[in-house]
């Protein structure tokens, strides 16, 4: 997702963010950066704090499975009552059935007692993993 493909999703991400602030100014996010690796880069920080410019595109693969466990191991910790999950990705990878699988049987457990709500956004993608 390098060059053109980052840089529309680094717009984009401005875009929500500025959003999510205009919402609510005590709105906390969190971003994951991911390909082949994930990396928590923002953990509950207020949207207009965050400097999209200082997220890099790390190379390599595009797994879907390791962001998403890596959202699920964050959501548990998470103390608020609701929250929001946007993945934005160029779509270029398989589909993480079982984290898919865990993060749903997660949030319909009856412990499990928060609104939650998920966006998927594409860039130029070929595959429409996210429709599935």
């Amino acid at each position: 997702m390098t060059g053109g493909k980052w840089n529309d999703l680094l717009a984009s991400l401005k875009k929500t963010l500025g959003k999510v602030h205009t919402l609510n100014e005590n709105n906390k996010v969190t971003i994951i950066n991911f390909s082949s690796q994930a990396l928590v880069e923002y953990s509950g920080a207020s949207p207009d704090s965050i400097n999209v410019n200082s997220l890099k595109f790390q190379g390599g693969g595009t797994d879907f499975h390791r962001a998403l466990l890596t959202a699920l191991d964050h959501i548990k910790v998470i103390k608020h009552n609701e929250i929001t999950m946007v993945f934005m990705t160029d779509g270029e990878a398989c589909y993480p059935t079982s984290a898919v699988t865990s993060l749903k049987q997660y949030i319909q457990s009856p412990n499990f007692n928060k609104k939650f709500s998920f966006y998927g956004i594409e860039f130029k993608c070929t595959t429409n993993v996210i429709k599935q």
